[in-house]
C-alpha cells in the first residue's frame, strides 16, 4: 500500500469525497511526488502544487542506502508522540519506503510539460538526488516556478520554516503566468500570452 499509484488514489478520492472541488495541493517529498502524479492524472482536480524536495524518478542520483535502514531512538519517540502509534513501527514504515524508493516514482521527464496547474518546485541546495533534476523539472513544467532554499538539506520543513513559508506565500500571491522584465526560459511562452491579452 505504500506504492505511489495507491496514495496518489487516496489523494483523489479524499479530494472527491471529502474536499469535493479542486485543490490547491502542498507536498514535501513523497507528498510532492504524490501531487506531481496527480497534477498529471487528474489535472481538473489538482489547482496548483507546491512540491517540496521532490524528485520525478527514483534514478534520482540517490545519496542514501536505500538496503540499510537506521533510525535514531529520537525519532522513534517523535513518531510515537505525533502519531500516536508504537515507536518501532517507524522502521517498519521506512522499510517499506525504501522498497518502493527502488523502482518509484517514475515519470518521465517528458510527461511533466502536460501538468497544467502552476508548480513551485522549492527544494534545498542539498537534497539527497541530484541538483540537475529539480532543475529539469522546473524547466520541464509550463508553468513551473523554481525556489531553492540556501544552506538546508531535503528536512528544510523544519530547518528553514520561515523562509520556506514566505516562499510559498510569494507564489501564492499570484498563480498567473509570470510577466517578468527579462524573460529567458519563458519568453516565448511569456510573448504568445502577451500578443494573446
Amino acid at each position: 500500500y505504500m506504492h505511489f499509484d495507491f496514495q496518489v488514489n487516496e489523494l483523489i478520492h479524499y479530494l472527491k469525497t471529502v474536499v469535493k472541488k479542486p485543490a490547491h495541493i502542498i507536498g514535501w517529498s513523497d507528498g510532492g511526488n504524490i501531487g506531481l502524479l496527480a497534477a498529471l492524472k487528474y489535472p481538473k482536480l489538482i489547482k496548483s502544487l507546491v512540491g517540496i524536495g521532490i524528485n520525478y524518478t527514483w534514478d534520482a542520483g540517490l545519496s542514501f542506502d536505500l538496503e540499510n535502514i537506521s533510525v535514531s531512538e529520537e525519532d522513534k519517540q517523535n513518531f510515537a508522540k505525533l502519531s500516536n502509534q508504537e515507536p518501532n513501527l517507524l522502521p517498519q514504515i521506512i522499510s517499506r519506503a525504501y522498497k518502493v524508493w527502488q523502482s518509484e516514482p517514475n515519470i518521465k521527464l517528458s510527461k511533466l510539460k502536460k501538468i497544467k496547474c502552476p508548480v513551485l518546485v522549492l527544494a534545498a541546495d542539498d537534497e539527497p538526488f541530484t541538483s540537475q533534476m529539480t532543475w529539469q523539472m522546473y524547466e520541464a513544467i509550463p508553468n513551473g516556478r523554481l525556489a531553492v532554499i540556501p544552506g538546508a538539506s531535503h528536512n528544510l520543513v523544519k530547518e528553514k520554516p520561515r523562509l520556506m513559508q514566505e516562499i510559498i506565500k510569494d507564489f501564492y500571491k499570484s498563480l498567473d503566468f509570470p510577466i517578468t522584465k527579462m524573460p529567458n526560459r519563458r519568453a516565448k511562452q511569456q510573448a504568445k500570452i502577451l500578443r494573446n491579452s
